[in-house]
């Protein structure tokens, strides 16, 4: 696939991981939320069109492996905040698992593919060396990063960034690589700023997205709260059940009646 069904691919990927976190994470979104999205993933295709330069080889093989990634993608992201949100683990601690299955995924296939060896011996040279080192830390920062902005804002609100990002992306070329404007891009521009100023007016609203009320407290995080698991709640409902079961007394002329609840 060329830069430009990529570009369009990737920007769907918000909508698959909004729709598990609904169906599987029972996360609920305000209807200026999925408007936001979808104007949103509208944008990132209109910059992605825009660079266009030649038609899309829709590739059968292509466009399979690109819609199986974001599958994939979609149900790590709902992983991961099914992870950080419901379950309060750390972010280094994902971060930590997530990569090492990548990487022994990734040791295997070079082995199978018989490109370990020469990869090892390109990097022994200085300058692949340094490229490597600043390439990981940089990666290590974004990843730390998006990470934790799905810990605290959840799934669907960090591939909205990373969506706005790849839109940004495009946006910033023109002023290292100066190339004609095309209408696209004025699309693309009007769109991210009508989901910029719609996600914001949700999110003044109230219109986050809220954790499911989950049964059994098994779970730690904020789920468990709601279903009187923290101290404090148990400790105002066994007051409440105090107050119902005292007695009440009632004065009359001569004698003291006991009225019971």
């Amino acid at each position: 696939l060329n830069y430009t069904t990529g570009t369009v691919l990737k920007s769907m990927k918000l909508v698959p991981v909004m729709c598990i976190s609904v169906c599987w994470l029972h996360r609920r979104y305000s209807p200026k939320e999925y408007a936001a999205a979808v104007l949103m993933v509208a944008s990132a295709t209109c910059f992605g069109l825009g660079e266009a330069a030649v038609e899309p080889d829709f590739n059968p093989l292509g466009l399979a492996l690109a819609f199986a990634c974001l599958s994939a993608q979609a149900v790590q992201t709902n992983l991961q905040d099914r992870l950080l949100r419901d379950f309060d683990v750390s972010v280094h601690e994902v971060m930590l698992f997530a990569n090492a299955a990548g990487f022994a995924f990734v040791f295997v296939i070079c082995i199978a593919e018989g490109s370990l060896v020469p990869a090892t011996r390109f990097f022994l040279s200085p300058l692949a060396s340094i490229l490597l080192l600043l390439r990981s830390l940089s990666f290590y920062a974004g990843a730390l990063l998006h990470t934790s902005l799905l810990k605290h804002a959840g799934g669907v609100a960090a591939v909205a960034i990373g969506t706005l990002r790849k839109s940004l992306t495009v946006l910033l070329s023109f002023a290292l690589y100066p190339k004609p404007w095309s209408g696209k891009y004025t699309w693309g521009c009007a769109l991210m700023l009508a989901a910029l100023a719609l996600d914001h007016h949700a999110h003044r609203a109230g219109g986050t997205a809220s954790h499911p009320v989950r049964h059994g407290g098994g779970d730690r995080g904020e789920g468990s709260e709601l279903m009187g698991g923290s101290d404090e709640l148990r400790t105002v409902r066994a007051k409440e059940s105090d107050e119902e079961l005292e007695p009440c007394v009632v004065n009359t002329k001569d004698e003291s009646v006991v009225v019971s609840h």
